[in-house]
Formats: structure tokens, C-alpha cells, sequence
């Protein structure tokens, strides 16, 4: 009995050890699926260009991306991939460098990481990015289209910069 209570200490130590490796994983598998759900609902549901009103300010439009973030590098597909294989790579060395325990900080990593992900799976899969969210607000009215993955991506970039910019200047633990 107590060669067994060594075994699942040590195990739960062992699991304790990863925690934040298997939340990195599981939160990223969790983001990029539901981001490639959605872009499955709206891709066999909706038909190019269609829009509906989802909220006052936001509308449902469906439309395919062959760019980055406003359709800048259009048609560029292989240096998109190989930008974002770039970024999604540096991030996850630098989560297992650092061996980052700040939750914040792995969120947002992840949400960086997951986002990229899911329009990376867009473009190797589709040959462009499927964008829907379409926000009709002044002074919005034109703004580009985009979808959750590009909300994970901005989002997470934000935090890892504040989180990085105040574990930097003021030698906070990561």
C-alpha cells in the first residue's frame, strides 16, 4: 500500500510539473477548434459576400481572405505560412525557454499561437482565410472583415506585450 501512495505522489508531482504544458496544449486544441467550427458553419451555411445583422453594430459577412490583417500581402500565400510557422514557432520556445508559470502570460501565448493556428489551417487547407465578422459602427463603417482567430491573435498580442514590457522593465517573475 505505501509503494502505491509513492507511485500517485509521484505521478500528481509529475503532472503538477506540466501543468502548464498540458493547459498550453489543451487551450490551444480547445481555440483552434472552435475557431475552425465556426468557419465551418459559416463556409456551409452562408454563400460568398451573403451578410445578415447579428447585433446592431455587427454583421455576419462572409468572405475569403487570400491576404494578412486588411488583405495586405494578397495572394502571398507561401510567405504568409512561412511568417506565421515563424512567430508560432518563436512563441512556443519561448514559452518552453522561459518554463512561463504566469497565467496571463500563458493565455496569452496561447491565444497568439491558437490564432495563428487556426488561419494557418485556413490557408494550407482552403488557399485563404474565411473572415465573418463585419462591424458597421461609425468610424468602423469600412473596417476590414475578420474572424475569432484574428480576435485571439490582436487580443494576445496586446497582453504578451504589456505582460513582457512589465516582466522586463520591472524584473517581474514570468
Amino acid at each position: 500500500m505505501k509503494k502505491m501512495n509513492i507511485n500517485i505522489n509521484k505521478n500528481l508531482s509529475q503532472m503538477k510539473k506540466y501543468s502548464e504544458i498540458y493547459l498550453f496544449v489543451f487551450l490551444n486544441a480547445f481555440l483552434i477548434l472552435c475557431d475552425q467550427i465556426v468557419k465551418l458553419i459559416i463556409e456551409n451555411n452562408m454563400n460568398l459576400h451573403d451578410s445578415f445583422a447579428a447585433l446592431g453594430f455587427l454583421r455576419i459577412t462572409y468572405v475569403q481572405n487570400y491576404g494578412a490583417a486588411f488583405s495586405i500581402l494578397s495572394g502571398q500565400k507561401i510567405v504568409l505560412i512561412v511568417i506565421t510557422l515563424l512567430i508560432i514557432s518563436f512563441l512556443i520556445a519561448f514559452f518552453i525557454k522561459k518554463q512561463i508559470k504566469d497565467l496571463l502570460y500563458i493565455v496569452s501565448i496561447v491565444m497568439v499561437t491558437a490564432g495563428g493556428i487556426g488561419n494557418l489551417i485556413d490557408r494550407i487547407f482552403r488557399g485563404y482565410v474565411v473572415d465573418y465578422f463585419d462591424i458597421k459602427i461609425w468610424p468602423f463603417d469600412d473596417f476590414a472583415i475578420f474572424n475569432f482567430a484574428d480576435c485571439l491573435v490582436v487580443v494576445g498580442a496586446i497582453i504578451f506585450a504589456i505582460k513582457f514590457i512589465i516582466s522586463e522593465f520591472f524584473h517581474t517573475k514570468t
